[in-house]
């Protein structure tokens, strides 16, 4: 019996499978109660609405409308299609976007130091992923971040695992990296900065080669811009190309330069992170991960000279793609919560080779117990997830639940003949009551508000007052919304005085107001 576990042990495929269904253990047990409540959650409804839009029949931008790359909505088209129209099959296909970017970066742990390092990172990252990214809850809505993240460590694994650059590590890396890219397009940097890093390595590879350095170079690029042609070609095909190039470029260039500077997204991280810290159930976590991997990464740089030159490489490549991603986040001139989610890998990383140095040279018994501490706030968010999805079980209630699903049953029974309605909050609905939104500039409803990106919906001269008028022009039969007052300035003028002169107010859900035309 000790001889066939000594030899189930010793082999590699052996423990990744059993580290892998750790993971999805993991995973599913913080995770699996918020499959089933559904919060707004403006991204996530915006992505479900343009895959829906997808198997109708419709390519990304041309009937809804929404500033991200394509495959992010060929990947909610693709969950839609394979395991059904339910809000549980989304967050659980995202679930496993988050436990697969896991186990790769238990696979480049492992790699670089040991199975201790691996494991933990891949641990690491999905709990900050699901328990830090919003303070005081589990994260519940599927972001781009989230199905990114899997690409893109899995191209850290790939360059890190072979002891030689090659032209074939230079196109599985660059397939990865443009994969990623086509999903959030700020990844992009990464693309550039890893591929400047491979030149460089191949430069000191020996023995050097010209031929094997263009040839390298070749398969990067082809990589990298495969996924970029394969979106690109169905708008060739189709006369739609301007229509790709304006919605997946420009408008991308146009978003990332309204809003912050390198500097200034610089600070909203700094107050992000303070929120987060400053959160009981979070700062543990956030502590760890954060501090960790600054603490961890000065570590790194000053062994650095000490190293062996394949760790050296593999450092360097992780650390380009912490650099890379940080700059893409501080490029894109947002600053909102989850896109550092992107970030999370590579800190998890840096941060398990710390903890893993701390257990095992300096004092086992400390580390242990900060570690606990460090997660244990998320213990009474997941019990209390737990004890309201028991509760509406053993109550008999839905198990799907929110918002969204009181609005759909009311609309079901009071708007049978599927009259248009404009939704302002909560949009998931449309999808829910097989709806859509009344113009692209509405796909995600305060996009409308943005100036900068209307020429990109709709016409170059579109404001939000405009659109809003040609929206109301229309007579919805209902408006769903917080507030009459849901916009501001013009817009929220105009809003108001519709609903006060041809609205009234039928049914209040929640939050939720709902307005019904007049006769």
């Amino acid at each position: 019996m000790n001889q066939l576990r000594a030899k189930f042990f010793k082999n590699q495929i052996n423990i990744d499978i059993l580290v892998l269904i750790y993971l999805l253990t993991l995973g599913l047990l913080i995770q699996l109660p918020t499959f089933f409540k559904v919060i707004q959650s403006t991204d996530e409804s915006t992505f479900i609405l343009m895959g829906q839009s997808i198997l109708d029949g419709h390519l990304p931008y041309t009937e809804l409308w929404d500033i991200k790359p394509p495959l992010a909505f060929f990947f909610f088209a693709a969950v839609i299609t394979v395991f059904g129209k339910s809000i549980v099959s989304v967050r659980m296909a995202g679930s496993i976007c988050l436990i697969l970017a896991g186990f790769f970066t238990y696979k480049v742990g492992k790699k670089i130091w040991n199975y201790r390092t691996g494991i933990l990172s891949g641990s690491l990252l999905i709990i900050i992923v699901t328990s830090g990214t919003i303070p005081g809850t589990l994260l519940f809505p599927v972001t781009v971040a989230t199905i990114a993240i899997f690409p893109l460590v899995a191209a850290l694994y790939v360059i890190v695992k072979s002891e030689k650059i090659t032209h074939k590590v230079c196109l599985f890396t660059g397939l990865l990296i443009g994969i990623a890219t086509m999903i959030r397009l700020n990844l992009a940097y990464n693309g550039i900065l890893v591929g400047l890093i491979i030149f460089f390595t191949l430069l000191q590879q020996k023995p050097i080669s010209i031929k094997g350095i263009v040839k390298c170079a070749v398969a990067y690029t082809i990589g990298v811009l495969f996924p970029v042609i394969i979106t690109y070609i169905p708008y060739l095909i189709t006369g739609y190309q301007d229509l790709w190039w304006s919605s997946v470029i420009l408008a991308s260039l146009s978003y990332s330069n309204t809003d912050l500077s390198m500097l200034g997204a610089l600070g909203a991280q700094a107050r992000y992170l303070w929120a987060v810290i400053s959160n009981s159930s979070s700062i543990g976590i956030n502590l760890l991960i954060w501090f960790g991997g600054g603490i961890g990464l000065l570590a790194l740089l000053r062994n650095f000279s000490k190293m062996e030159k394949l760790e050296k490489r593999r450092i360097i490549f992780l650390i380009t793609f912490l650099m890379a991603t940080e700059i893409s986040i501080l490029k894109g001139g947002k600053a909102f919560g989850h896109y550092y989610i992107q970030i999370y890998p590579f800190l998890a990383l840096i941060t398990a080779k710390l903890l893993d140095y701390l257990l095992f040279n300096i004092s086992s018994w400390i580390t242990m117990i900060f570690l606990v501490l460090s997660v244990s706030g998320i213990f009474p968010l997941i019990f209390s997830e737990y004890n309201e999805l028991a509760l509406r079980i053993i109550q008999g209630k839905p198990i799907p639940y929110g918002i969204p699903y009181k609005i759909k049953e009311y609309l079901r029974q009071e708007n049978y003949n599927g009259e248009p309605i404009f939704i302002i909050n909560h949009h998931l609905v449309y999808w829910l009551v097989n709806s859509k939104p009344m113009s692209k500039s509405t796909t995600q409803p305060y996009n409308i508000t943005n100036d900068k990106l209307l020429p990109y919906m709709t016409k170059k001269n579109a404001s939000t007052e405009s659109e809003l008028k040609k929206i109301l022009a229309k007579n919805p039969k209902y408006i769903i919304a917080k507030s009459s007052s849901s916009f501001r300035g013009e817009a929220g003028n105009i809003l108001r005085n519709t609903i006060k002169n041809h609205y009234k107010l039928v049914k209040t859900i929640d939050t939720v107001k709902i307005f019904h035309i007049l006769e």
